[in-house]
């Protein structure tokens, strides 16, 4: 799984962190919302804390389907 930030895109404008397992979202959801996996944007995430309960959100949901 890759866990990032980026600055924004050609698919998600604002900055965003996201999660993505390496083939891909194990099904399109609230929680998986891209193509590549799952993106939360600058507006949703207000703190670190914030980024680092969406990555372990991500790494368990993950895990729980390989």
């Amino acid at each position: 799984v890759n866990y990032g930030a980026s600055p924004g895109d050609s698919e998600i404008a604002d900055p965003y962190v996201y999660v993505g397992p390496h083939d891909g979202p194990p099904r399109r959801d609230t929680f998986w919302n891209a193509d590549f996996g799952a993106a939360r944007s600058i507006q949703q995430i207000n703190a670190i804390d914030d980024a680092v309960a969406f990555f372990h959100e991500g790494h368990e949901l993950a895990r729980a389907h390989t």
